[in-house]
C-alpha cells in the first residue's frame, strides 16, 4: 500500500494509546487500528453534520468493502497519537477515506477505507447529495 495522502487533513483527533487497544507485548492489536480509525470517521462526519444514525434504520448503508493498513512503526501504550482523516476519493456511489497515525510528527501507521452507498436488498445506489455535500473537500 502506499502511505495515503493526508498533507492537509479534513479532521484529526488526538489521543494515547489506551491500554485496551495493546497485546502483551504493549504494542497496538492491529484489529485495533482499524477501530481507532473508524472512532475518528464519526467525529468527522458528526462534525460535518452527517449523523450515522440517519441511515442505520432505512438505509442506504455505507459498508466498508475494502480496507487496508501499514505498520510502519509498533504504536505502544501511552503514546500520544494525532489520526489524521482525508476524503481521499469520492465517486458516484463510493468514497474513501484516507487515515494517518502520526506520533511525534512521524508516521507510525496508516490505513484506507473504502466504503459504497446500498439500498438494503437492492445493491448499490447513488450517494445521497446531503452525504456528497458532507464529504466534499479538496479532492472535489
Amino acid at each position: 500500500m502506499t502511505e495515503p495522502s493526508v498533507e492537509t487533513p479534513d479532521y484529526a483527533e488526538e489521543r494515547r494509546v489506551p491500554l485496551s487497544y495493546v497485546d502483551a507485548a504493549g504494542r497496538i492489536f492491529f484489529p485495533r487500528l482499524l477501530e481507532w480509525a473508524h472512532q475518528v470517521q464519526e467525529g468527522f462526519l458528526y462534525e460535518r453534520g452527517i449523523p450515522l444514525s440517519r441511515w442505520l434504520d432505512s438505509g442506504p448503508h455505507f459498508p466498508v468493502v475494502h480496507v487496508e493498513a501499514d505498520f510502519l512503526h509498533p504504536l505502544r501504550l501511552g503514546d500520544r497519537t494525532r489520526v489524521e482523516l482525508r476524503v481521499d476519493h469520492l465517486g458516484r456511489s463510493s468514497f474513501s477515506f484516507a487515515y494517518r497515525f502520526l506520533v511525534g510528527g512521524e508516521v507510525y501507521a496508516s490505513a484506507r477505507t473504502v466504503h459504497v452507498a446500498v439500498e438494503p436488498g437492492k445493491g448499490s445506489r447513488p450517494l445521497p447529495e446531503v452525504l456528497r455535500e458532507g464529504l466534499r473537500s479538496r479532492i472535489c
